[in-house]
């Protein structure tokens, strides 16, 4: 986030070189982070962890959390996460 800030404020100052290594910089590392995962494939996963604990409702919230994030860290947010196991647990 940082980095794309930086490349914003070069730009504004007309610092093309600046701009340049940033983006090269945003590049490399963005090889080395884990892909985001997708809504599907967020959604599929926590299925199969409302699966696997046997959750049954919404009291089995932080069941199916405490299982579910160590599996997404890194590719999903963590309030994103939460608010697709509650409205998945509602269903049941």
């Amino acid at each position: 986030k940082s980095r794309r800030e930086t490349i914003e404020e070069a730009k504004q100052a007309n610092r093309n070189d600046l701009v340049d290594s940033t983006q090269a910089e945003i590049d490399v590392l963005q090889n080395y982070l884990p892909q985001p995962l997708t809504p599907d494939e967020l959604e599929t996963l926590a299925r199969q962890v409302i699966d696997e604990v046997e959750a049954s409702g919404p009291g089995f919230v932080g069941k199916v959390m405490k299982v579910l994030i160590p599996r997404v860290q890194g590719r999903a947010d963590g309030k994103v996460v939460n608010v697709l196991v509650r409205n998945l647990l509602n269903e049941l």
